[in-house]
């Protein structure tokens, strides 16, 4: 019991902390540092992401701020961006105890097609070197970014006839 509380106290922290943290700067357990700064060429990431009974939590934030004109999601078609008043974030916070390793992402986004989503696990399960295994993938629902569902493009009022979503952004976003 006091093993697993202390996994959900970890997450916890994790989860509220990702909301104050500064996109600017990586977080990572500090042991974790240690741990690395000790490596040579017999000892791999996988054996301090994997060691029994350790939690390790890291975060990071990234822009994912469209630089480009966008079609707006929510609140009707033909909805255009004009500037930028806020910068949009894919914020992540990586949980690992013992044998399972799970990021958890969050975009400014008013929401991420499942396909979208699975094209997103099997690029990061392709990824050479890579110990996570599962991503869950939430939107914060913001009205104010881009199209990424394409329902709110070029059309009449509530009839969309046009997908608004940008190809170039969404490659910038799955690079992201």
């Amino acid at each position: 019991m006091r093993k697993r509380s202390a996994f959900l106290g970890g997450l916890a922290l994790a989860l509220v902390g990702c909301s104050v943290l500064d996109p600017n700067q990586v977080y990572i357990y500090p042991c974790a540092v240690q741990e690395l700064k000790k490596r040579n060429a017999y000892y791999s990431l996988e054996d301090v992401v994997r060691r029994k009974d350790t939690l390790y939590v890291g975060a990071s934030a990234v822009k994912i701020t469209p630089q480009t004109e966008q079609y707006l999601a929510g609140f009707g078609n033909n909805r255009r961006s004009e500037g930028v008043r806020d910068d949009l974030f894919a914020r992540c916070a990586v949980i690992s105890y013992n044998d399972k390793t799970i990021a958890f992402v969050a975009l400014d986004l008013i929401g991420f097609a499942n396909e979208n989503v699975q094209d997103i696990r099997h690029l990061v399960s392709s990824m050479r070197g890579n110990y996570v295994d599962d991503v869950v993938i939430a939107s914060t629902h913001t009205h104010s970014g881009p199209d990424v569902l394409g329902l709110w493009g070029f059309g009449l009022p509530g009839v969309p006839l046009r997908s608004g979503v940008d190809d170039e952004y969404l490659a910038m976003l799955y690079d992201k």
